[in-house]
């Protein structure tokens, strides 16, 4: 596990985890002390980008084979229904500010 403290949200976070998603071994990144965010406030990245931890997740041993993995993730998502989009006329989402994108 890899600990940061103090990456911005906006402009540090996607990047970094993007970073150490491509490293060997990948760590699991654990983002805290994040500006503007509650100092309780913190978030966790790449932990199931490995095939132990993905494993792991679903059940399976730590040293289970990648075929394993594959068959386990395939059982698991027969039973998966996706939830159906809802167009809404307003949420969250909608009142989301534009960043300002041009340069000083």
């Amino acid at each position: 596990m890899k600990e940061i403290h103090g990456a911005h949200w906006n402009l540090e976070i996607g990047a970094l985890t993007e970073m150490f998603a491509f490293k060997e071994p990948s760590p699991l990144v654990l983002f805290d002390q994040i500006p503007d965010h509650a100092a309780n406030f913190r978030v966790a990245a790449n932990l199931i980008n490995t095939p132990t931890r993905s494993g792991l997740t679903v059940g399976m041993p730590a040293n289970a084979a990648p075929i394993e993995l594959v068959a386990r993730w395939k059982e698991l998502l027969k039973d998966v229904t996706p939830i159906p989009p809802r167009v809404v006329a307003s949420g969250p989402i909608l009142e989301t500010s534009k960043p300002n994108l041009t340069s000083t």
